[in-house]
């Protein structure tokens, strides 16, 4: 028992952490670009490399009705007070959901990161969530607080700024 606790550590340890493989990944990238490889043996590398992790490569056609946490942010009218869609909070939101990675897909994000983007299922869970919770003026979520406003409420940049100062 004891043995395979020990090679379960082992292999953790040993296994590389995401950013230091990204940035191995976009060295040989930049390389690839070097030779002018073509978009298709990229892809064809990416997968290879990429899907031994779990994580799978997706084109842009491949994520169609799937969402960014700002798109359902965008499409639920939940804003920060920058009077911009909310993505931070609604990635909040969404960790609360159950189920919620059965309906998430990772996408590479430039050379060196990795997106999320979600279906329909998260969008509706986001929206009934934000029904739950009596339009909550803000998401708890760590230890930190997003404060949300909604497109149908006025924002702190709706009124003038002698309000302020009066």
């Amino acid at each position: 028992m004891e043995t395979a606790e020990r090679e379960a550590e082992i292999k953790a340890y040993a296994r590389p952490r995401l950013g230091e493989f990204n940035s191995a990944v976009k060295n040989i990238l930049s390389g690839m670009s070097y030779a002018l490889s073509t978009p298709g043996k990229v892809m064809k590398f990416l997968r290879g490399v990429y899907e031994p992790l779990g994580i799978e490569v997706h084109t842009e056609g491949d994520y169609y009705g799937y969402f960014s946490a700002t798109e359902i942010a965008s499409l639920l009218g939940i804003y920060s007070s920058t009077n911009r869609p909310h993505g931070h909070a609604v990635s909040a939101i969404i960790s609360k959901i159950e189920n919620y990675g059965l309906h998430t897909m990772m996408i590479p994000y430039g050379l060196v990161g990795v997106t999320f983007r979600y279906d329909n299922y998260i969008l509706e869970g986001v929206r009934d969530w934000i029904a739950d919770n009596n339009n909550p003026s803000e998401v708890p979520h760590q230890g930190f607080n997003y404060h949300i406003y909604y497109a149908w409420q006025p924002s702190l940049f709706d009124y003038d700024k002698e309000v302020f100062y009066e």
